[in-house]
């Protein structure tokens, strides 16, 4: 008798990379879903394994790691390749948006171009009248190519990142970074150099790549390359794409070079004319470039699946591996042709003199030119960057509460202290810091720095994984519209407290009366335990606040005199007039805000609500001792949780929606500080989905 025993192997169970809805029996789709029906301009003698020629012969796809997240490429693309193999491509066929597809078949092609190496001539400069042509967009199906941004320039060379990282992946770093110099030929252009004729930011598409030097293709890891690192490859031809520009702004220099544009939150560089003087009393006149903000890292064409939650999981899985690249800030504009304004200077130098003037309307001009330029002055120069440009970390160590290490080609002008600044490392994420201390190295010509960052970040730091670098962080929230209306003042009625005091800074009526302390002002009894009594002084200057009568009231005495507690005295008083008023105190800096929190706090009994407004990026940058439990995250923190689980209902007048929902649960799950068996049904749905 013989026994027969039969295996059966198990199916393994699709992961939901690869899972794809099935139509039964019948189902005659390829393996992107695509049914093979009647294509216009498409033989039907194509069988599966054509479809899947190029996945296999292409080793590029194969490797990498991106691949898996997006489209496969279907008959039809196949078909549309191999018919338009010869680069050439009817008027007829639409243009379509750039794809893995795409940047596959450039990486692809760069290992043919590895396969040779040649000497190529250096062009011509071109003269300062001739720029390069722009191309409104690139059509794929004409051309291989890969899209790239201008991240850093050099006397005689520019370094140019790839846009999409699914084209290069964690395999292909000598694909990250390329270099740009007098040997690239530009369509339109080919007679002469491009050097001197890009500016940062601009948006070039590569259709050529030629080797720097005659080595071997040995691909380093892109995870550890970076925009100093030394370039395998240099572009042999190129594309720049349309450039925003923006004609007769208004701007001054300042003393590092850079310019103060009017109605801009931000200085921008300016190509400075060689054999022109310039004049920091002087307004210009030019034309800017604007480079376009940072976009998604990679293509649009991700896999499309039937379950959304599955579809979720794939969306995070490769923004995860995106984020682990360093991503690089969008460059300060550019001004780069320009002129000095007679006009503009003449109403500038006039300035505060305005409304001694008998013209009204010239008047107003005046003002209007002088209060914008100072909006832009004061962002610019507070919360603003003056160099967009990225810089290796020289020698970083932490020290303290903070970092502390040098960069190299740049000048203290460009660097100061207070600046906000972030530091990437090869493992990616963003770290937020705030310069503490700088000094300049005469014998290095470096600038040696003293960061401070906040615990949880600096916890996250090891410099011994490999090299870092930092660059100012670009300034948030803008204080105007950049497009601000030109009568803006003119407009405001003349009774506005704002207006009245512009006016009298600009020569008009003056608003100056002495306090005078003989006037009986109301006893003032500041409610904490035990109670404290203001003198006439503090008495006094609490009936100014609050009577309304006094656009402006200016208040002076050494530290330790009361006026944090005269100020909120007001503050309480006007509460108790109008319950539904709020009051927004403004302090000059964190500890200064600390110290008048301390002193709200002791308030006895009191219905007032208090809330110290921080973002949450700036909080988490805060030491211990500056923060307080009345910050907006600790409060929202308290009152989002009791929300989403259950604790806390959403008031009738505001009832709650999916728009509310999402929100609180964008911020706890963003925060990671709820779990999941802890959530109503409402807010479960959105965890989940988070």
């Amino acid at each position: 008798m013989f026994k027969i025993t039969i295996a059966v192997a198990k199916r393994p169970k699709m992961s939901y990379f690869g899972r794809e809805r099935r139509g039964g029996a019948r189902y005659r789709g390829d393996y992107n879903n695509n049914h093979l029906r009647k294509h216009p301009g498409i033989k039907r003698d194509y069988n599966l394994a054509a479809f899947r020629n190029f996945e296999e012969e292409s080793i590029e796809y194969k490797t990498n790691a991106f691949s898996r997240f997006f489209k496969r490429p279907s008959i039809y693309d196949i078909a549309d390749s191999m018919k338009y193999s010869n680069r050439t491509i009817p008027e007829i066929v639409d243009k379509r948006k750039y794809t893995h597809l795409d940047a596959i078949k450039f990486a692809d092609k760069s290992r043919e171009w590895a396969l040779y190496f040649e000497e190529r001539r250096v062009l011509e400069s071109a003269g300062d009248d001739k720029s390069i042509p722009c191309i409104t967009e690139f059509n794929p199906d004409s051309c291989i190519g890969a899209y790239y941004r201008l991240i850093s320039e050099h006397e005689d060379k520019y370094i140019l990142m790839a846009k999409h990282t699914n084209m290069h992946g964690f395999h292909r770093g000598d694909l990250r970074f390329v270099e740009v110099n007098a040997k690239t030929v530009a369509k339109g252009f080919e007679r002469f150099s491009v050097i001197g004729k890009l500016y940062l930011g601009d948006e070039i598409v590569v259709t050529k790549l030629a080797k720097i030097a005659n080595k071997p293709l040995d691909p380093p890891k892109a995870l550890t390359v970076h925009h100093n690192s030394k370039m395998f490859w240099e572009v042999a031809e190129m594309r720049v794409i349309e450039r925003k520009l923006e004609e007769n702004v208004v701007f001054a220099f300042m003393k590092n070079g850079s310019a103060i544009v009017k109605g801009k939150i931000e200085a921008a560089a300016v190509h400075i004319n060689k054999n022109e003087p310039i004049d920091l009393e002087s307004i210009y006149i030019g034309s800017i470039f604007t480079a376009t903000k940072r976009s998604s890292k990679h293509t649009g064409d991700c896999r499309f699946v039937e379950s959304w939650k599955i579809r979720q999981k794939i969306y995070k899985k490769l923004d995860a591996y995106c984020d682990r690249f360093s991503t690089y800030p969008t460059p300060l504009a550019t001004i780069y042709d320009y002129k000095m304004c007679p006009r503009l200077t003449k109403r500038f130098q006039i300035g505060y003199e305005a409304l001694k003037t008998d013209n009204t309307y010239e008047a107003m001009e005046i003002i209007e030119l002088c209060t914008q330029m100072g909006q832009s002055a004061v962002s610019t120069v507070s919360d603003g960057r003056t160099d967009s440009r990225m810089f290796q970390m020289i020698d970083p160590v932490r020290r303290g509460n903070g970092v502390r290490f040098s960069i190299a080609g740049t000048n203290e002008g460009f660097w100061n202290s207070s600046n906000r600044i972030q530091i990437q490392g090869p493992a990616g994420g963003e770290i937020d810091a705030t310069i503490e201390t700088i000094k300049v190295d005469q014998t290095n010509s470096r600038l040696q720095i003293f960061a401070k960052i906040s615990k949880k970040c600096l916890d996250r730091i090891n410099f011994s994984k490999g090299t870092f670098i930092v660059y100012q962080r670009a300034a948030k929230n803008p204080m105007f519209h950049e497009k601000s209306s030109t009568t803006q003042f003119s407009e405001l009625y003349p009774w506005l407290n704002g207006r009245r005091i512009i006016e009298t800074l600009y020569g008009g009526p003056s608003l100056q009366e002495e306090a005078s302390i003989t006037d009986t002002a109301p006893k003032c009894i500041f409610p904490i335990d035990p109670p404290v009594e203001f003198n006439e002084f503090q008495n006094h200057y609490v009936s100014m606040i609050t009577s309304g009568d006094h656009p402006l009231v200016l208040g002076s005495s050494p530290f330790g005199c009361g006026k944090s507690m005269t100020i909120m005295m007001a503050a309480i008083k006007t509460f108790e007039s109008d319950e539904s008023s709020q009051q927004l105190l403004i302090t000059q800096s964190n500890y200064a805000s600390v110290n008048l929190i301390d002193i709200a706090r002791k308030v006895k009994e009191s219905e007032m609500k208090i809330l110290r407004y921080v973002g949450a990026s700036n909080w988490d940058e805060l030491p211990e001792h500056c923060r307080t439990e009345y910050d907006y995250p600790a409060l929202i923190e308290g009152v989002f949780k009791k929300v989403a689980t259950g604790e806390l209902k959403f008031k009738n007048e505001y009832e709650s929606d999916k728009k509310d929902e999402e929100s609180v649960m964008a911020w706890l799950a963003d925060r990671r500080l709820v779990k999941l068996e802890s959530l109503e049904e409402c807010f479960r749905y959105n965890y989940e989905k988070k």
